[in-house]
């Protein structure tokens, strides 16, 4: 049995599909199991993932159309490698991504997941921003004060090229109800419990281009209305561990950013999403009650 399994969701990825596949087996640690999932792609992804190498993968297709942290969810539950490594459609893993991540896994035994700084690239695969590259590591030790952290800083977890042991996955799975935070949501509870580690070091291409599902997720403020619902749910389970400072800072901070994202939709004269945005100001404004 493998030492990692790496698991590649995938929902209609054919533009980009071969260059995330062929990025994991160009890795420099080889003792790994690709873990194809296609969840139910009416494009050619399906077909283009059977023609890619047949070497140390397993390939699965979803009978019906489940959504990505469903579908990372009902794999977990098959996966029995120590680790599990996440790779989505659109981006790259840089070679020594799991050389390097693993050597952080035996140099600090300790923590359950890590996850590295990356390169954003364009549609063409062009670098358009370049990570920060310190080699900086931080270990982000579990409880609230690390929990409070995220709610204020949002998801600072990245998905994409993450490293964590399958049994922090199977024990806190990701809840499938949420098509754009489930990472986020994730991380909120995970944190509370487990250690990880950051490592200020590019270790993947995250691919930013119109096409994906966050882009249209965010133009129709999906993302807003998710963050209000799992920023509740904490506050209704955890409120208590916070101070009446604490929740008014954060309950501002929010307003106050979704305030400025109306105000950005109203100047590109995106009347329909800005009225979106305006019901959610007071419920943001009222999060400091829970």
């Amino acid at each position: 049995m493998a030492q990692v399994a790496i698991i590649l969701p995938v929902f209609n990825g054919a533009n980009y599909l071969r260059e995330a596949i062929l990025s994991i087996y160009s890795q420099t640690f080889i003792d790994w199991r690709l873990y194809v999932v296609d969840d139910s792609s009416s494009d050619e992804s399906w077909g283009l993932i059977a023609s890619l190498p047949h070497a140390q993968r397993v390939v699965a297709q979803n009978d019906r159309n489940i959504g990505l942290y469903a579908t990372l969810a009902q794999t977990m539950r098959s996966i029995q490698e120590e680790w599990v490594g996440i790779v989505m459609q659109d981006d790259r893993a840089k070679p020594n991504w799991l050389e390097t991540a693993m050597e952080l896994a035996y140099r600090h035994p300790a923590i359950d997941a890590l996850w590295a700084n990356e390169d954003i690239i364009d549609a063409q695969g062009n670098r358009t921003r370049s990570g920060l590259d310190t080699a900086r590591i931080e270990v982000i030790q579990p409880g609230c004060p690390s929990w409070y952290s995220v709610l204020q800083r949002g998801c600072i977890w990245q998905i994409s090229g993450s490293l964590t042991r399958t049994r922090v996955f199977k024990a806190i799975p990701f809840d499938s109800s949420l098509p754009h935070c489930g990472d986020y949501d994730w991380l909120l509870r995970a944190i509370r419990k487990i250690r990880f580690l950051y490592y200020e070091r590019p270790l993947i291409d995250l691919r930013s281009h119109s096409g994906q599902a966050s882009a249209g997720n965010l133009a129709r403020g999906q993302d807003v209305a998710e963050s209000y619902f799992v920023l509740r749910k904490n506050l209704e389970r955890h409120g208590d561990d916070l101070g009446l400072r604490a929740r008014l800072a954060l309950s501002f901070d929010r307003t106050w950013l979704v305030a400025i994202r109306m105000g950005g939709a109203l100047l590109h004269g995106r009347f329909r999403l800005a009225a979106r945005l305006s019901t959610f100001i007071p419920r943001f404004l009222m999060l400091w009650r829970l």
